[in-house]
This record gives structure tokens, sequence and C-alpha cells, in this order.
């Protein structure tokens, strides 16, 4: 029940943050609709930090998972002994193939939204 309320709550954050960087008319409908994978199968990812962008109560973390790959993902402020975390576990619920950051004055492409957590 914990992890679909997260969910939820996460894909609303994605609307907020996505609402307050893209500036563009808004369409009628739900402006995740374009954006969220299915609740029923999140992105899943174990992957290294290899740069953290903390910006209010958001941070942006470029991953790279286990081929070298890296995305660009961006979650809720975690407690203190997660910021450091070299390797986290990522699951992702939305996906913006484009994402304009106004805060930060940069583009991302793609960018994952969802929550993270120090590897166990």
């Amino acid at each position: 029940m914990k992890r679909i309320a997260l969910g939820f709550a996460l894909v609303a954050l994605a609307a907020l943050v996505i609402g307050r960087a893209h500036r563009a008319p808004r369409a009628q409908g739900n402006p995740l609709g374009t954006l969220a994978l299915p609740l029923a199968s999140p992105l899943r990812l174990r992957a290294l930090v290899r740069e953290r962008i903390a910006t209010g109560s958001y941070v942006y973390l470029r991953l790279a998972d286990e081929r070298g790959a890296d995305t660009w993902f961006v979650t809720v402020r975690g407690r203190d002994d997660e910021r450091d975390a070299r390797c986290v576990e990522a699951t992702a619920y939305a996906r913006a193939e484009r994402f304009e950051s106004a805060r930060l004055a940069r583009t991302f492409e793609p960018l994952l939204f969802g929550a993270v957590r120090r590897c166990r």
C-alpha cells in the first residue's frame, strides 16, 4: 500500500515540476498522459551516481547503469544519510523525453521521475 501511495505522490510531483518548468500552453486533459509509465510496471534500475544537482526540495542525479549508460533522474531530496550514496536503486514512475528546467537553465533529454534509495 505504501508503494502505491508513493507512486501516486511521485507522479503528482512530476506533474508539478513539469508544469513549472514547461511554459508551453497546456493541452486539454492530463499533462502526464504522455509521460507516465504504467504504475503496474515501473522502471527499476541499480546504478552508480555520477553527478548530483540539488535544487530546492529536488535532486537531479546522473546515474550510470550496469552497462555504463548515463540516465538523468529527478527525485525528492532524501534523508541526509542517502544524499552521499554512490550506489542507488531507482524506481521511475514517469518519463519526459525532453524536460526544460527553468531553475537550472538546463534541458534533460530524457528525464526520469521517481524514488531513489541507497543500494542494499
